[in-house]
């Protein structure tokens, strides 16, 4: 796998405060990663080192030539602008036509319940819909690399329901996304892999490397028997009317794929969380 954004042991201080110490990563294409840590661990530190923002004290940051990194931070300013007046800004620079931008704004804003506020002045919207704002503004455009710092911060149900949609969408594009937040049903829901920060450097990760798939299919004997010879299935269960398989991560979209040719419905796709050093 490509790696798009690379660290190597990376410190940062900041007027002899060591924030991070020796860290070593790597972003890598198509390849999604939850950053977990207390509060105060460097986790917003590292995000904004992986984005070029943060300048480190040692080390290395490498990046490919010429990708595309979108960034939600966790604090959105307060801004003397509407949030339509903000994003149609970010959607010029960012090269798109008018038409392109308000076609944007408008399919965001109605996704994030948002119509009533677009012509509220930013600073005086609630942390929630200012959270909003930077969340819409990383999606008017598809990245290469995609960062988000705590993006569900005051964020109601259906709004975090909206975010994981449209972030399952750019992983299925290929967008590479590293996202530090306290959910952890939203890293399991998001990432392939996840790291945990503490004493200023990353200690250990955790990879899903298995998915667990619940579906319901009509009487369909050969699927049922030929299931646990398909490429990357490890085992599966029927329940009932419910059929649960464990498939290795690389394998389970095309799973899936077979299994809506076959007008299965899926129930549900979880992952399986292994600790590695």
């Amino acid at each position: 796998m490509e790696d798009l954004i690379k660290l190597e042991n990376v410190s940062k201080d900041y007027g002899g405060n060591i924030v991070l110490k020796e860290v070593n990563l790597a972003i890598r294409r198509g390849q999604s990663i939850g950053i977990i840590g207390a509060n105060g661990s460097g986790k917003s530190t590292l995000l904004r080192v992986i984005a070029g923002l943060t300048k480190v004290t040692s080390g290395k940051r490498l990046q490919k030539n010429n990708i595309k990194i979108n960034y939600v931070p966790e604090h959105f300013p307060k801004m003397n602008f509407t949030p339509a007046e903000y994003l149609y800004h970010i959607g010029t620079f960012q090269g798109l036509s008018k038409s392109e931008i308000e076609e944007h704004i408008e399919k965001l804003f109605d996704r994030f319940n948002m119509q009533l506020m677009k012509n509220t002045m930013i600073k005086y919207l609630s942390k929630g819909s200012m959270q909003k704002v930077a969340v819409i503004q990383s999606l008017m455009t598809k990245p290469d690399v995609l960062l988000l710092d705590e993006p569900l911060s005051g964020q109601d149900l259906e709004s975090q329901e909206r975010f994981v949609e449209a972030v399952q969408e750019f992983r299925e594009e290929g967008v590479s996304i590293a996202i530090a937040c306290h959910e952890n049903h939203l890293i399991e829901k998001l990432a392939d892999r996840a790291i945990v920060i503490s004493n200023k450097t990353i200690h250990s990760s955790r990879e899903y490397t298995t998915k667990v798939i619940q579906f319901k299919c009509e009487d369909d004997p050969i699927l049922l028997n030929t299931l646990d010879r398909m490429d990357g299935v490890i085992k599966s269960d029927v329940l009932k009317d419910q059929v649960h398989v464990y498939v290795k991560a690389q394998y389970s979209n095309e799973l899936l794929k077979k299994l809506l040719d076959r007008d299965c419905y899926i129930i549900s796709v979880n992952s399986v969380m292994e600790y590695t050093d």
